[in-house]
């Protein structure tokens, strides 16, 4: 029988022969900027925690290992900005050394697996003072919900794909926002706006006439 994790965060963890508790102490402690660590963003500590996968194939198979080329050769694996011709001679140079490229990379984690391991998984909290101004796990948390929800809406557009039931699936991109809508007017903002100025509606904020007054609305969209 299969043995079951928590997540892919922790299942990789045990994959990967980490120590659990000092790794999810790390991990936390790098979140909060606590026991001399930066602080990251969960997004860093997803890059972080890749990265320690991409050394410890690099080790095993025999293949140099400095910091500066861990940080180069993540990137050309992992962004998907970087041309496709520079990906292809990385990997090719890979796989000459031995190391499974796919298996690898399908090894990492994504931000909200590493969010839901935080939050769900090992309970872990970046801070509960509503009037911490330097906390930002509420950004976080929308942040993850904006990424599970496009990974779920991937996941299944490529099933639809992969049955021939959506052409062009291949040659598009998924791109959606999410927006506040004020219920008094058509006026209509990002989250992000509204979080960064404070306010959905200049003309309805007075929060003792409506404290309650938007809704959240969802926009998807491909480009081809």
């Amino acid at each position: 029988m299969r043995q079951r994790f928590c997540c892919k965060t922790g299942e990789m963890i045990n994959k990967y022969e980490f120590d659990k508790e000092e790794m999810d102490n790390t991990l936390v402690a790098k979140w909060r900027g606590e026991n001399g660590h930066d602080e990251l963003s969960i997004n860093d500590l997803e890059h972080w925690f890749n990265k320690q996968i991409l050394t410890l194939y690099y080790q095993r198979n025999g293949r140099p290992d400095p910091e500066y080329k861990i940080d180069a050769e993540y990137e050309v694996l992992a962004d998907d900005d970087v041309p496709d011709h520079k990906r292809a001679e990385l990997v090719s140079e890979l796989e000459a050394d031995g190391i499974n490229v796919e298996a690898m990379t399908d090894d990492f984690v994504s931000y909200s697996t590493i969010y839901r391991h935080f939050s769900e998984c090992i309970d872990a909290e970046k801070g509960s003072d509503e009037d911490d101004t330097e906390s930002d796990w509420e950004r976080e948390g929308i942040d993850y919900a904006k990424e599970t929800f496009r990974e779920r809406v991937t996941k299944s557009l490529r099933v639809l794909s992969n049955k021939d039931r959506l052409a062009g699936y291949e040659n598009s991109e998924l791109e959606f926002s999410a927006s506040l809508r004020c219920d008094h007017c058509p006026t209509s903002v990002p989250v992000e706006t509204a979080i960064e100025r404070g306010f959905v509606c200049a003309t309805h904020n007075d929060l003792d006439i409506a404290p309650d007054a938007s809704s959240v609305e969802v926009v998807s969209s491909f480009l081809a």
